[in-house]
């Protein structure tokens, strides 16, 4: 099996990290594999928190678990790699001064969540009023042949807080030279509760 890797974004001192997004309804919706795409409002947005830098990354962290993009990983994630799991959420970025930042950010919203997590092997906590979703996991196991071949860019169904890559495209990815995005071995992953 191709070798599958978790996302997780740069923190450098001069980059800029999102507060959780403003005027979205039932933001917990942004971890579920449901469209999102005709009821987004248009007035979404992302203020930049204080403490932190202003530097826009091709990736960027923020406070509600979402994957942020620019207008370039955007392209390159649709147009070059046709990716039909995703669907792109544009969202405006305030600046430190509530001001909207001239460059395009999208949420990269990825549907079709993939049943692939081993529960018991991984540690799992479940939520004890859900108890087909866990709160937390101590590493990332995945069980034998669940994973769609044609998917490789996914959430977990029941733990959708990590974005999981497979190898070919984080290659892809890395040639592109994005900034602000680092890929792990799934080994390395360590509990880490949803929010």
């Amino acid at each position: 099996m191709e070798d599958l890797y978790y996302i997780t974004i740069q923190k450098e001192p001069t980059a800029a990290v999102l507060d959780a997004l403003v005027n979205i309804p039932r933001p917990y919706r942004l971890s579920k594999d449901l469209s999102l795409a005709a009821e987004f409002p248009e007035d979404t947005y992302f203020p930049m928190l204080p403490n932190y830098g202003m530097e826009l990354r091709d990736f960027v962290n923020n406070q509600s678990g979402a994957l942020v993009i620019s207008e370039r990983v955007r392209t390159f994630l649709e147009i070059q790699e046709d990716l039909s799991n995703v669907e792109f959420l544009p969202v405006a970025v305030l600046d430190h001064k509530g001001r909207p930042v001239d460059e395009q950010f999208y949420v990269a919203h990825i549907l079709e969540h993939q049943n692939c997590l081993d529960g018991e092997a991984s540690g799992g906590e479940v939520w004890p009023f859900k108890p087909d979703v866990f709160a937390s996991v101590e590493r990332l196991v995945l069980k034998e042949g669940c994973l769609d071949p044609g998917v490789i860019l996914f959430r977990l169904d029941r733990y959708p807080y990590p974005v999981l890559v497979r190898q070919s495209l984080a290659e892809r990815i890395k040639a592109q030279g994005f900034t602000g995005i680092e890929f792990n071995e799934l080994d390395g992953f360590r509990h880490i509760a949803i929010l």
